[in-house]
């Protein structure tokens, strides 16, 4: 059997309400257990962190739930806010603080990969 076959996959991403946004398929990391990931202190701390920066980034109607019945409604409010960001100087701010946070995702999901080693596909999703 190939060795990639074997990985275990995990996902450094962030889900509203959670302060630990690293998950693994077979359940061995999660957000409940973050002290047993098996992680360096610091990147543990910087995962928290990072949880909480999205968290703050969010906005007051993160958890507007009201459109989730009709699919094409959240794609539709997504678009506006785009837009009004596109010309409003806090949407600006906003969109450059999403690209900031997806970065450090993504530099995140890279520092997890070396702590955990070639056992673990570790990946970001943002």
């Amino acid at each position: 059997m190939d060795e990639r076959e074997d990985r275990i996959e995990v996902r450094v991403m962030n889900e509203y309400g959670v302060d630990f946004p690293l998950w693994g398929s077979d359940g061995d990391i999660g957000p409940d257990d973050p002290e047993d990931a098996g992680l360096s202190p610091e990147l543990t701390a910087d995962l928290h962190a990072f949880a909480a920066r999205w968290e703050a980034h969010l906005g007051p109607d993160a958890s507007d739930d009201r459109f989730d019945r009709f699919p094409v409604l959240p794609a539709l409010v997504d678009r506006w806010r785009r837009l009004r960001a596109s010309v409003d100087r806090e949407g600006v701010q906003r969109e450059a603080e999403a690209t900031a946070i997806k970065e450090l995702g993504e530099q995140l999901a890279h520092r997890v990969q070396d702590e955990l080693g070639p056992r673990y596909a570790v990946s970001y999703r943002g």
